[in-house]
């Protein structure tokens, strides 16, 4: 699966040092780890973490399975109220190859 980048959502990979990623390894932004907890009966990872992603003044919300792994990210609600009623993003995205 490729990457997604849209005003509204974000799929990503979760590249090494804080890298968010495209599936060949492109960096398109930075991410952390905002907390994490432990998922005993997942067969893909023994934790699920909520991380917070940067792609230029972006910022996205989401979970992932840890490194290396997608991510799923909606942007932040105090974000899209900045951008104001006339400016409010349309689902349009930009598939990343």
């Amino acid at each position: 699966m490729g990457s997604l980048l849209q005003e509204m959502y974000c799929t990503a990979y979760l590249g090494k040092d804080g890298q968010l990623t495209k599936w060949d390894g492109t960096v398109i932004g930075r991410w952390t780890v905002v907390t994490s907890w432990p998922t005993p009966n997942s067969y893909v990872s023994s934790r699920m973490y909520q991380v917070e992603a940067w792609i230029g003044s972006a910022l996205y919300t989401g979970r992932s399975a840890g490194e290396g792994m997608l991510f799923k990210g909606k942007r932040v609600a105090r974000q899209l109220r900045q951008l104001g009623a006339s400016d409010k993003p349309e689902h349009k995205g930009t598939v990343l190859p």
